[in-house]
């Protein structure tokens, strides 16, 4: 947390200083900052990898970049990622209300 040097009353003061360190911790937005989990899998075989949303704001949208790689399956913070037979790297996206994104990288070989 940065402190900043302001003459202010006591309760101002207070106010200042809980809305400074809200802001550093979350960017203001209130929520954590978007990620997947995992950010990045390697496959060799066909396979069926869990991906979760975590932190953002629901509701999420997912995608891939290539769908001859793999495709998701379902909706919401948890979804499955089924790859096909085909080798090269793909990318998981998610999108969430505020429309913040995350991507994790699937290579495979």
């Amino acid at each position: 947390m940065k402190l900043v040097a302001i003459a202010l009353s006591s309760t101002a003061a207070i106010a200042c200083a809980v809305f400074l360190s809200s802001c550093e911790t979350d960017g203001g937005l209130g929520t954590d900052p978007l990620r997947i989990e995992p950010s990045a899998v390697t496959l060799t075989n066909t396979a069926v990898v869990v991906f979760e949303a975590l932190g953002g704001d629901a509701p999420y949208q997912w995608t891939v970049s290539d769908s001859t790689l793999g495709t998701i399956g379902g909706t919401g913070a948890v979804v499955n990622y089924n790859s096909t037979a085909q080798k090269g790297a793909n990318i998981v996206q998610v999108k969430d209300a505020n429309s913040w994104t995350a991507s994790a990288r699937v290579d495979q070989k």
